[in-house]
């Protein structure tokens, strides 16, 4: 591995790593980067193999799925967060069972943000509004819930956290600073990310975040096609990588630095005729703003230089991880697969306009968004 160069990244080079409560190191971090060895074109059907519709056989809809998981016997469970329900569906995708519904009782969610399945056949369930996780049988039995004070999961203690739940025992933790603004510029809140992992918290590192603008009239609001900081988290490592570089920053399941791992895709920076296309394009839109105030405000804010590099990450069940490219203007849904030594393993391009949510060996389960702005889950085989 080579050192770390400076090259303009916009990912922060030198990040603080706490390695005890007593003892904070600033570390020049390694990288390897992203090579092609035995490269391959990974192929998907070219249509889905079980599709769910928005519309159940119950009479119930999909609304906001959070997360769909396959499960060793193909069986298929969906969380939708909208309807505050969990749904077992079998390996064809028939509606088996229904369960849930919003409340603070048994077997009830305030904010369903997800679910994982254990490796004894438990499904379990996360409720962000509680901090509370609930387990069921493989069935939908309800078995018990508990929240994460009481079950004696050791959280940093932080103001205000944003809990990410990963799966059994495992969580990305953060808390966020507000910085002093300046109205009339862009700035990106510094937040402090944890790793929870066997009950016991670890610092990763403390990196910028959502870029935003702070409008002279005091408003807030995103800047387009701004930076943000990515993660995607398993069982065994921990990824964060600012979408504005192409570099990633990878960590064990003890919260212990591995390095980064320097993609190399490329950056598209925006051309005179660009811009003025997307300026235009955020006027009609801005025009169409009733609030005078929201309106100056918006009229204000910058278009970045370049495109962002990369929009989401994932982790696959056989630990590599993806990512997908922006790919601006064409916004193919492409992905990049690597593994954490930074070869690249593949690559693959998805239907359009399709989120993937658990990626195994052999397929790619998500949601696929229509037109009208309703969800379907869908299943593809996947070649590798």
């Amino acid at each position: 591995m080579r050192s770390l160069q400076r090259c303009g990244l916009q990912l922060a080079i030198l990040i603080s790593l706490s390695l005890s409560s007593a003892d904070t190191t600033t570390r020049e971090l390694s990288f390897v980067k992203a090579e092609a060895a035995r490269e391959q074109s990974w192929i998907v059907s070219s249509t889905p193999v079980v599709s769910i519709p928005n519309e159940l056989s119950n009479g119930e809809f999909l609304l906001r799925v959070r997360k769909s998981l396959r499960r060793r016997d193909g069986s298929i469970v969906i969380a939708s967060a909208g309807t505050h329900r969990i749904y077992f569906f079998s390996s064809a995708g028939t509606l088996v069972r229904a369960i849930g519904t919003k409340g603070e009782g048994p077997g009830e969610f305030g904010n369903l943000t997800t679910i994982a399945a254990a490796e004894d056949g438990v499904l379990t369930a996360y409720d962000g509004q509680r901090r509370a996780i609930s387990r069921f049988s493989a069935t939908g039995d309800f078995l018990g819930t508990s929240t994460l004070s009481s079950s004696g999961i050791k959280l940093p203690t932080i103001k205000s956290p944003y809990i990410a739940y990963t799966g059994p025992g495992v969580f990305l933790v953060s808390t966020s600073e507000r910085p002093t603004l300046t109205r009339g510029a862009v700035f990106r809140q510094m937040s402090t990310f944890y790793r929870v992992s066997e009950n016991e918290p670890s610092l990763l590192a403390r990196l910028p975040t959502t870029e935003q603008y702070s409008a002279r009239n005091g408003s807030t609001l995103l800047v387009p096609f701004g930076k943000q900081l990515l993660f995607a988290q398993s069982a065994t490592r921990t990824y964060l990588g600012d979408s504005g570089s192409d570099s990633i920053i990878v960590w064990n399941a003890k919260g212990q630095l591995n390095g980064v791992i320097h993609l190399g895709m490329p950056k598209h920076i925006f051309s005179r005729a660009e811009r003025k296309r997307i300026t235009d394009s955020l006027v009609a839109a801005r025009n169409s703003s009733r609030d005078v105030q929201e309106l100056a405000a918006i009229n204000e804010v910058p278009l970045p230089a370049a495109v962002p590099v990369f929009r989401s990450l994932l982790v696959d069940e056989t630990g590599l991880l993806w990512v997908q490219a922006y790919d601006w203007p064409k916004a193919r849904n492409q992905w990049t697969i690597v593994d954490d030594g930074g070869i690249v393993r593949g690559r693959v391009t998805l239907p359009a306009k399709f989120v993937p949510m658990d990626v195994g060996a052999n397929y790619v389960l998500g949601v696929a968004v229509d037109a009208d702005g309703f969800e379907r889950v869908e299943l593809y085989a996947l070649k590798r």
